[in-house]
């Protein structure tokens, strides 16, 4: 048996809103290092342990590629679900509105 659930918007009323405080620059630009090491560093790994380009095995190419795809897939599934990124979800800061906040 399959229970499927609905995501429902609830309407908050301003008096009842929290106040949260906005990320710093310096918190959402940490944020960024993290996402573009995510994509950088296992391509500068590699670069590093094969100088020639043509001792790469196809193999590490498909891993690769595969691994990139799979971060770009997961980096759009949190934004579009959470509002955040795999930085700012590691750093606990999301994208909001900055009228409704």
């Amino acid at each position: 048996m399959q229970i499927k659930l609905k995501k429902e918007m609830l309407y908050v009323p301003d008096c009842v809103r929290e106040e949260r405080a906005l990320a710093s620059r310096g918190q959402r630009f940490k944020a960024a290092v993290i996402d573009t090491l995510l994509f950088f560093l296992p391509t500068a790994i590699i670069v590093a342990a094969y100088p020639k380009k043509e001792d790469i095995p196809q193999f590490v190419h498909f891993c690769l590629g595969l691994y990139l795809f799979a971060v770009m897939i997961v980096q759009g599934i949190f934004l579009v679900d959470r509002g955040q990124t795999v930085g700012k979800k590691m750093l606990h800061i999301q994208i909001v509105k900055r009228k409704d906040g």
